[in-house]
């Protein structure tokens, strides 16, 4: 299981008033109620940042679906969290939701760790805490208009931690692995075996948040993420050159691998470089590598 949460689904007594209150109340974009020509199927859903979906779907179809008795609701089961970029934006999240129809349990308040946060129910007794954070300022960044891609196959490597991985200075990647591509892909592989090494964009599935600044294993000095290899960035993507070993179907054999198995693959293009080596500056790792030459005597 990869850590990440696909689906948040809320059980509703009145699936109209549950979207009323999300749509237009709070604004959250939604095509509606689907799924009513089915027999406990009448479901809405909202698309949310970062691939969450939230889905109201109402109590007694949750509990056929589950196979289980339907139960008395509790608001005190958990707790749903919009964090805010700042302190005052609390106070106006809460103003919003009260005016749509939610019950304030606690208005903004300073919390014992530091923040300022108030507590609401949806009109199904759903709890939600709105929160500024001045601890967690990533948790309220407000992104550009967002786009998805999807995996077009999976890494298959020796490596299962990360701790396996080469690193460092010095560190050399041989690993044999497979760029195991998505079957109808194939047919976008034609000529690949032409090329003697390639690009591998893919995606660090199982990191989270990110840091602007980073301290690489193979420096004792911390550098800005962009000027390093770290996989806590903005957007998570890796880059890799291996070396094509050869082609069987959709399946790549190659050398070079530094990912770990079961890794999402986004995208392979052929190495192509027309830059001079007399050209290309190592920046940073250049100074890492003379002080690592200079304390052992060489």
């Amino acid at each position: 299981m990869h850590p990440r949460v696909s689906f948040i689904t809320l059980g509703v007594d009145d699936l109209e008033r549950a979207v009323r209150f999300y749509r237009d109340g709070l604004g959250l974009p939604t095509k509606g109620i689907v799924g009513q020509q089915f027999e406990h199927g009448g479901v809405a859903f909202f698309q949310l940042r970062a691939g969450v979906t939230l889905a109201l779907w109402p109590r007694a179809s949750l509990a056929h679906d589950a196979g289980l008795p339907l139960e008395a609701a509790s608001a005190t089961e958990f707790s749903l969290a919009h964090n805010v970029a700042l302190k005052g934006d609390v106070d106006v999240v809460m103003a919003q939701a009260q005016a749509a129809g939610a019950v304030i349990v606690k208005p903004g308040h300073d919390t014992f760790w530091g923040g300022y946060a108030g507590y609401f129910q949806d009109p199904d007794r759903h709890l939600w805490e709105v929160a500024w954070n001045p601890r967690m300022p990533n948790a309220a960044l407000e992104w550009g208009e967002p786009f998805s891609m999807r995996a077009i196959g999976t890494v298959r490597s020796a490596y299962h931690d990360t701790a396996d991985v080469p690193k460092g200075l010095g560190a050399s990647h041989e690993a044999e692995g497979v760029l195991d591509l998505l079957p109808e892909l194939e047919p976008g592989l034609a000529d690949i075996e032409g090329f003697s090494h390639l690009y591998v964009l893919w995606a660090f599935d199982r990191v989270s948040g990110y840091d602007l600044t980073a301290a690489p294993p193979s420096d004792d000095r911390p550098h800005g993420v962009f000027a390093t290899r770290s996989p806590r960035r903005p957007n998570p993507i890796g880059l890799t050159v291996v070396r094509l070993l050869r082609r069987d179907g959709s399946r790549l054999h190659v050398h070079g691998i530094d990912m770990l198995d079961g890794t999402p693959i986004l995208d392979i293009k052929p190495y192509l470089s027309s830059v001079p080596s007399t050209e290309l500056q190592r920046g940073w790792l250049a100074d890492a590598e003379a002080r690592a030459r200079g304390k052992n005597g060489r």
